[in-house]
């Protein structure tokens, strides 16, 4: 976003969104309900990985650890 801003740009900001809500999409994660607790659950880490592809397009991915 940091990169965004001193650019004066969208192009990290528009590729993070689009993956974001792919993931929505796809309803990979839900909200819990109130009082809704899990018993039996793995938390896996997450994070963003970067990428400019060879024509120049921006990638974002949220990947699992």
């Amino acid at each position: 976003m940091m990169l965004d801003a001193k650019n004066g740009n969208n192009l990290w900001r528009e590729p993070i969104e689009k993956e974001l809500q792919q993931i929505n999409d796809y309803k990979t994660f839900r909200i819990l309900n109130k009082g809704e607790k899990l018993t039996d659950f793995t938390r896996i880490p997450y994070h963003i990985v970067f990428d400019v592809k060879f024509d120049l397009r921006h990638k974002a991915r949220l990947v699992a650890g």
